[in-house]
């Protein structure tokens, strides 16, 4: 069965905002494995391209503002190579261009941006192996960092 990753990331979108109600006013519009979509009830991973990412995150915004809730949008953490699809030779870039270009679009509309990346990256452009065991996936202990980073920027965005 053939599942497309804009199918999967459709999907992800109206999870997204069934659960906008939690945080009050703000919602953040997180994107840990963006270009990795897991085809429902499937155990296999399928790639989702670039573009469709960036069209995701900015559809999660224009529904958040559009229902009066103030997004929020975050990097994606780092991740220097893609277990899942060791053909993929560039995840680290790969990660950096979609990062510009949802720091661009957050910028260009006056959205608050939340960047995990810069924060957590090493010169590889993975995690360090202090913060994660596989160099993609954080650790409990960085999600304390990412925390930080994300109230911080729920502050600003809700003054």
């Amino acid at each position: 069965m053939a599942v497309r990753g804009s199918s999967v990331l459709g999907l992800t979108i109206m999870r997204s905002f069934v659960r906008v109600g939690v945080v009050e006013r703000a919602v953040v519009v997180a994107q840990r494995q963006p270009v990795r979509a897991n085809a429902a009830g499937h155990r296999t991973s399928i790639w989702v391209e670039p573009d469709k990412v960036v069209e995701n995150v900015v559809a999660m915004c224009q529904l958040a503002r559009a229902n009066d809730i103030v997004p929020l949008i975050s990097s994606i953490p780092p991740c220097a190579s893609f277990a899942w699809n060791p053909d993929i030779k560039d995840a680290a870039q790969t990660i950096v261009n979609i990062n510009e270009r949802l720091r661009e679009y957050a910028d260009a509309h006056n959205i608050v941006y939340v960047d995990y990346h810069s924060a957590l990256a090493d010169e590889h452009g993975g995690f360090p192996a202090k913060l994660s065991a596989d160099g993609c996936h954080p650790n409990p202990d960085t999600y304390f960092i990412m925390e930080e980073l994300v109230l911080k920027a729920i502050g600003e965005a809700l003054r």
